[in-house]
Order: C-alpha cells, then sequence, then structure tokens
C-alpha cells in the first residue's frame, strides 16, 4: 500500500532576518505558523504547500517555503488538502526549524529554536485552534 502523498521536495523561498539589540522587553519570542495549499493546474495531481513561519521579539525571522507532493490519487479524495495540511507541514517543519536555527546563531547570540509541532491535529474539527500546530510541549 503506498501513501496518499509523495514527497517531491522543498525550497526556500525567502527569509528575513533581524536582530533588534535595543529590544529588551521581550524575552521569548512569539511564532506565528501559517499554511497555503495550491493545486498545480497544468497537472492536477501535483500539490505545493507553502508554509509561512513569524518570528518575532528581539530577533525577528520571516520564513517562506514551499513543499510540493504528488497524490496518488487514491485516497483521501473527498478531503486531500485537509490530510495534505497535515502530512506536508509534518514533512516540512522539521526543515523550517533547521533553517531558523542556523539563521539566527551566525549573529553570534542564543540560537532560535523552533518548538515541535503535532502537524496531524493541526486540521482537527473537534480543535478550537483549526489550521494552526498545536506546539507540543518541550521539558
Amino acid at each position: 500500500m503506498s501513501a496518499a502523498f509523495e514527497f517531491v521536495r522543498y525550497s526556500i523561498v525567502n527569509i528575513n532576518y533581524y536582530a533588534d539589540e535595543n529590544n529588551k522587553s521581550e524575552k521569548e519570542s512569539k511564532i506565528e505558523t501559517q499554511i497555503e495549499i495550491a493545486r498545480n493546474n497544468e497537472s492536477p495531481s501535483i500539490f505545493r504547500l507553502a508554509l509561512t513561519i513569524i518570528v518575532t521579539g528581539p530577533k525577528t525571522i520571516n520564513l517562506l517555503m514551499h513543499g510540493y507532493f504528488k497524490w496518488n490519487g487514491k485516497y483521501v479524495a473527498d478531503d486531500t488538502e485537509r490530510c495534505l495540511g497535515s502530512f506536508g507541514t509534518s514533512i516540512l517543519y522539521p526543515y523550517a526549524r533547521v533553517a531558523i536555527s542556523e539563521i539566527s546563531i551566525l549573529d553570534g547570540g542564543k540560537p532560535i529554536i523552533l518548538p515541535t509541532i503535532n502537524a496531524f491535529n493541526m486540521f482537527d474539527e473537534d480543535d478550537e485552534k483549526s489550521g494552526n500546530p498545536e506546539i507540543m510541549q518541550q521539558n
């Protein structure tokens, strides 16, 4: 049995970084995650998931990453985008974590390490925060 989606590739479309040395008021960074899914008009089995992560605080980072996925057409036909949203985010998010950590440590300060997320619960219809990844608590 094959998976409903095959991960094809990813690319970092844009990453912006700014360190505000004068911003001592915010000790912890705020993180916002957004996804957007688009289907290829020329090849309907190809989907692009755009993952945007915005970190604000003493260091500000905006990351836009695209992931490309091929749908096998056999499974989840009624709920393709919902399934891809959680599957695609779970694939792309670790790459985003590494990119943000690496870019934020280059200024010689403490790196920003994004928390892990539970991407498979982000589209849970019973969840009040539907569409937003659930941040896993780190001990």
